[in-house]
């Protein structure tokens, strides 16, 4: 699938730092599977075979079909 410029947005390392706060803030399989997607981002690794990480590519293809954008929605509001 291809995504929106979001995904080009930050650098890789921000974006990992970020999901890392957001992790550390409230702790969940979500936010965890966040920061395996970004890891997977700076090693440039094959994102669908990594363990943990299908949560979030499935998080983001469902926004993209929604409303064509990686992002939550509460980013747009």
């Amino acid at each position: 699938m291809r995504y929106c410029k979001c995904m080009e947005e930050k650098g890789k390392l921000c974006h990992l730092i970020d999901e890392v706060i957001e992790f550390v803030t409230c702790p969940s399989k979500d936010e965890f599977s966040d920061i395996v997607f970004a890891v997977a981002r700076i090693g440039r690794a094959g994102y669908v075979n990594i363990p943990g990480i299908r949560r979030h590519v499935n998080k983001i293809n469902n926004r993209m079909q929604l409303y064509g954008c990686i992002r939550s929605k509460s980013v747009h509001q």
